[in-house]
C-alpha cells in the first residue's frame, strides 16, 4: 500500500469538522460525507496499479471497521437500556444486528427511516448506514479487483477493469438524478452513491498511474483554490432559509439541508478530488492537530451522531448539551481510534477473541429484538420481563389489517379507508361502547377499494378533509352512507424524554404541549365535517390546552407520540362522542 499521506489527514479533518460543524450549528450544506466517500474511492483507486489479494483487501477492511462498530453498538446496548422505552431499545438492537453485517444503511431504508426528520435525532446508531456503505462499495471494488487479476497473478488488467468502474459511476450518478433525492434510499443506498468512491478512484488510478504533469507552480494554485471553495461549501455556505425547521441531534433548530441536491455534492467530490490529485499544492497547509483530527475521522463520525442521540433522551438544553457534546466527543474519539481503530486482528487468538465478542453481542442484540426490546418491567406499558409480548404496540396499531372483505353481520357496518391514524380510530371504536355495534373493514387506499365493500358500508372513515374521498368514490356509495373525517395527532418528537423521568415526582401527571400545526389541520377539517370528525387531540387535552402523555389509570396514552397504545385507545374513545359522530350505531 502506498505510504501515509499527511495532506489525505488534512482533508478528512476539515470533513470531520464540517459534520461536527453541522450537528453542533446547522443550517449549512451537508457534504462532509461525500467529502470522506470520494477520499476512500480515492485510497481504493490506488491498488489498481498494485498487485492485489482480493480476500487480503476484503479482511483489511473488515478489520478496519467492524472493531468499531461492534464497540460502539455495545456501548449504545449498554446506555440505552435504562433509559429507552421497549420500542426504541427493540429498534436499538435491530441496528446494532444490522450494522454488525454492515447493512445498517438497507435497515434504514426498509423501515423508512430519514436521516432529516425529527425522531432521527433518537436514534444513537444512525451513523452506521455510512459504515455499511463503505463496506459495500468495499465488495464492488473487491468484485473489480477479482475480475481484473482473474489468471492473471494478481496484477489487475486495468483497461477492462477501469473502462467498467467508469460504467458504474455513470450509472450511479444518472441514477442520483434520476430519483431527485425521493426516498430515504438516495441517500443511504449503495446504488445512489457508488459515484462519489467512483470518481474519486479514478483521480486515485490516475494520480497513482502517474498523475498530473503539470508544474509544481499550477499545481499549488490550482489545490489550494480547490481547497478554499470546499471550505466555503463545507461551512459558510447557507441551507435552504425557506425550509421547514427540524431539531438538530443537539436541540437546534436547522432547516432541512440541500445535501440531497446533487449537482452541490458533484461539485464537492470533484474539488475533493483536484485537491488529493494536486498534492504539492496542499502540503504547504500542513498543520499537525487537523491531521490528527482526520486520522481519528471515523471515530468522530460515529460518535458524533451518538452522544448527542443520548443527550436528548435527558432533554439538555441547547447550550449545555454543546458544552458537553464537544469535548466527550473528542475524549471518545481519541479512545476508540487509540486503542479500537489501530487493533488490526493480526493475531489468530485476537480474531478468536473478536469473533466471541461479535457472535454475543449479535446474539444477545437478537434476543432483546426478539422480546420487543423489554428487558425490565415497564407497567406504564403493561410489559413485564416475564411477560414482554403481553402487548406489541406497532402489531396492535396494525391490527386493523386483519379486518379485509365483506361484511359478514347484520350490525354497522364501517369502512376505513387510509394510513395509521384511519387505523387508530379504528382501535379507538373497537375499544368503545359501540364495539359490539359495529363491524369493520379496512384498506389502506381507495385505489384497493371494492364496490361491494362501498355499496354494504353504512359509515366511511377517512383520513383528512372532504377532499380526501375522491369524487368517483362518492359517486359508487349509496345514498345514506356517512362519510367521517379523523385527524392527525402529536405528543411531540420521542417518548424518550419522559421515560427518563421515571420515578420523579409527578412523572405520570406529566403533559405535553399540543402541536399548533396539527390543532389547527384539526379544527379545520373538524369544520368541514360539520362536527362528524374524530380528532383524538380533543380527547386527550387537558383544561389548560395541553396534552396528557398519560392515562388516569397511570399508563401511556401513546409510544412514539404519533400512534396510540391500547390504554390510550381505550381512554380516547372514554373520552369522544362516538354515537354522536357515528349518529345511526343503535344502543345496545
Amino acid at each position: 500500500m502506498t505510504e501515509r499521506r499527511a495532506d489525505i489527514d488534512i482533508l478528512k479533518g476539515i470533513a470531520a469538522l464540517a459534520v461536527v460543524f453541522y450537528m453542533a450549528v446547522g443550517n449549512r450544506f451537508v457534504v462532509g460525507v461525500d467529502v470522506f466517500l470520494a477520499v476512500s474511492g480515492f485510497l481504493m483507486g490506488s491498488r489498481f496499479t498494485q498487485k492485489n489479494r482480493v480476500w487480503s483487501f476484503l479482511r483489511g477492511r473488515v478489520t478496519r471497521l467492524m472493531p468499531l462498530t461492534l464497540c460502539v453498538c455495545i456501548c449504545c446496548m449498554i446506555a440505552g437500556a435504562p433509559i429507552m422505552m421497549p420500542d426504541a431499545y427493540e429498534n436499538l438492537c435491530e441496528n446494532v444486528v444490522a450494522s454488525g453485517f454492515f447493512m445498517d444503511n438497507v435497515l434504514l431504508v426498509i423501515t423508512g427511516s430519514d436521516y432529516w426528520s425529527a425522531p432521527a435525532a433518537f436514534n444513537p446508531l444512525l451513523s452506521m448506514w455510512y459504515v455499511g456503505l463503505i463496506m459495500q462499495v468495499c465488495l464492488i471494488m473487491a468484485l473489480l479487483y477479482a475480475i481484473g487479476s482473474w489468471r492473471n497473478a494478481g496484477n489487475v488488467r486495468r483497461k477492462p477493469v477501469i473502462t467498467l468502474l467508469c460504467v458504474l459511476t455513470v450509472i450511479s450518478l444518472l441514477m442520483l438524478f434520476m430519483a431527485d433525492g425521493t426516498g430515504p434510499g438516495t441517500y443511504y443506498l449503495v446504488q445512489y452513491r457508488f459515484w462519489e468512491c467512483g470518481i474519486g478512484a479514478l483521480a486515485g488510478y490516475w494520480f497513482y498511474s502517474g498523475g498530473w504533469n503539470a508544474g509544481l507552480r499550477t499545481r499549488r494554485i490550482c489545490g489550494v483554490l480547490a481547497l478554499m471553495f470546499l471550505v466555503v461549501i463545507l461551512f459558510f455556505f447557507p441551507g435552504n432559509a425557506g425550509m421547514t425547521p427540524v431539531p438538530t441531534v443537539i436541540g437546534a433548530d436547522l432547516t432541512r439541508p440541500v445535501s440531497a441536491g446533487g449537482i452541490w455534492r458533484v461539485i464537492a467530490v470533484t474539488l475533493t478530488c483536484v485537491v488529493l490529485i494536486a498534492r504539492a499544492g496542499f502540503a504547504g497547509v500542513y498543520w499537525r492537530p487537523l491531521a490528527v483530527v482526520g486520522q481519528m475521522s471515523l471515530s468522530i463520525f460515529i460518535w458524533n451522531h451518538v452522544i448527542p442521540a443520548f443527550l436528548n433522551y435527558f432533554g439538555v438544553p441547547y447550550i449545555t448539551a454543546l458544552c458537553i457534546f464537544l469535548p466527550v466527543l473528542a475524549i471518545l474519539s481519541w479512545l476508540t481510534y487509540r486503542f479500537v481503530e489501530r487493533v488490526r486482528l493480526s493475531a489468530l487468538r485476537s480474531r478468536i477473541c473478536f469473533l466471541i465478542v461479535w457472535g454475543v453481542a449479535m446474539a444477545a442484540a437478537f434476543f432483546i429484538y426478539l422480546r420487543a426490546g423489554v428487558v425490565r418491567d415497564v407497567p406504564e406499558l403493561g410489559v413485564t420481563v416475564s411477560n414482554p409480548y403481553a402487548v406489541r404496540n406497532t402489531e396492535y396499531t396494525d391490527r386493523i389489517w386483519s379486518y379485509f372483505g365483506h361484511f359478514e353481520t347484520d350490525r354497522t357496518h364501517v369502512l376505513l379507508v387510509g394510513n395509521s391514524f384511519v387505523r387508530d380510530a379504528g382501535n379507538i371504536i373497537m375499544e368503545s361502547e359501540v364495539a359490539g355495534d359495529v363491524e369493520i373493514v379496512y384498506c389502506n387506499t381507495f385505489g384497493n377499494v371494492e364496490d361491494y365493500q362501498l355499496q354494504e358500508a353504512d359509515v366511511l372513515i377517512v383520513f383528512g378533509g372532504p377532499e380526501a374521498v375522491p369524487p368517483h368514490v362518492r359517486a359508487r356509495l349509496l345514498p345514506g352512507t356517512r362519510i367521517v373525517g379523523t385527524g392527525t395527532k402529536c405528543l411531540g418528537v420521542s417518548m424518550g424524554p419522559v421515560f427518563t423521568g421515571r420515578g420523579k415526582p409527578g412523572y405520570y401527571e406529566t403533559t405535553v404541549e399540543s402541536n399548533p400545526v396539527c390543532d389547527s389541520l384539526n379544527r379545520e377539517w373538524a369544520r368541514q365535517w360539520n362536527g362528524r370528525f374524530i380528532d383524538v387531540n380533543d380527547a386527550l387535552r387537558t383544561p389548560d390546552g395541553r396534552l396528557r402523555v398519560f392515562t388516569p389509570d397511570s399508563m401511556f396514552v401513546s409510544f412514539d407520540c404519533l400512534h396510540l397504545t391500547p390504554a390510550g385507545a381505550a381512554y380516547a374513545a372514554r373520552r369522544l362522542p362516538l354515537r354522536e359522530i357515528l349518529s345511526d350505531v343503535s344502543r345496545p
